[in-house]
């Protein structure tokens, strides 16, 4: 198997030159594919993709791609805004109460963008969080396509705790309290919000995961994303993903180190963590090195109860990449 198996994609590359030593199901990993794909259209290779002619200035390239993927993703049930409006507006999570508004969803305007080439041709959904009538929390997603001309959901801004673009919703600036947190709210939407996802085509979500998030979205199955990092210091797939994973290990060991230290944990900790991660075939998931130990548990300053020391670093110093495959 190689990258790029999708027929339809003429922006894949090569076939991998041997897989010898490979561990049994990497290739079906979804960041497998897309270690050398750009996100979206940063470089004209959307255009490239589809066909079409490349301008020579490398603005006008650059907005010509943008305009493109703008009228293609139009063209596409993810497209349109109404479709995730019905969707989502007046959403309500059974278990915490909390429910959902879609006061807006904005196109954005190839003409007037400062970056035409940044996002890609990609339509935003503004989601307010409210308990009851008082806005509490804010959950941001993108529709882009990628470099294949498919759509993709791009998990921009999700939090309960800071209420921010009163400009875009016309609502009112608020700061919310960590109350919510750990009621499931976000669980239960962010499920919502793939099955729609999933229901308008949309090949593959992704997220830059950070902090709370990092251990949110690891919990709900997305793998490293290794677009993120430069193809080119890569000689394989396997290669790109074994770094994503490395590099978020070496956060966790760190964090373990930390709580070893302070009396937290017993001092041998962090030595099977590291005996653990060396004995590995496969790059470990993000939810693996989240999930890892879960007899070794400290209290978690925030939510102030006991958690998984693995669970508590990747929630208090997580910092990854990450793509789920949808459909």
């Amino acid at each position: 198997m190689g990258k790029g198996d999708d027929p339809n994609c003429s922006a894949s590359t090569a076939m991998l030159s041997a897989t010898d030593g490979l561990p049994a199901g990497i290739e079906s990993r979804p960041g497998f594919a897309l270690w050398d794909q750009p996100y979206y259209s940063r470089t004209p290779a959307i255009m490239q993709a589809l066909g079409e002619p490349l301008p020579e200035d490398h603005y006008a390239r650059y907005r010509a791609a943008w305009k493109l993927a703008q009228t293609r993703l139009a063209q596409l049930p993810a497209g349109n805004p109404s479709a995730w409006k019905n969707a989502l507006d007046g959403y309500t999570c059974p278990r915490s109460g909390l429910t959902v508004r879609v006061p807006d969803t904005v196109p954005y305007d190839a003409e007037t963008t400062q970056n035409p080439g940044f996002q890609g041709g990609s339509m935003t959904i503004y989601t307010v969080i409210r308990d009851g009538k008082t806005p509490i929390g804010q959950a941001i997603f993108g529709i882009s396509l990628d470099a294949c001309g498919r759509a993709e959901l791009r998990l921009a801004d999700i939090d309960l705790t800071h209420y921010r673009h009163a400009k875009e919703t016309g609502l009112p600036v608020q700061t919310s309290t960590d109350k919510y947190l750990g009621a499931g709210f976000m669980r239960c939407y962010l499920q919502h919000v793939e099955n729609t996802a999933r229901d308008l085509g949309v090949a593959r979500a992704s997220v830059h995961a950070t902090y709370v998030g990092a251990l949110a979205w690891a919990r709900l199955g997305f793998d490293w994303d290794p677009r993120s990092e430069d193809p080119e210091d890569f000689d394989s797939p396997e290669q790109a993903i074994w770094t994503a994973a490395e590099a978020q290990a070496d956060v966790v060991l760190t964090r373990l180190a930390s709580y070893a230290r302070n009396g937290l944990l017993p001092t041998s900790v962090p030595d099977e963590f590291r005996a653990w991660y060396r004995g590995l075939r496969e790059p470990p998931t993000p939810n693996d090195l989240a999930t890892w130990g879960s007899q070794h548990v400290v209290t978690d300053p925030r939510l102030r109860r006991p958690m998984p020391a693995a669970a508590a670093a990747m929630r208090t110093a997580g910092d990854w990449c990450g793509v789920k495959t949808l459909s």
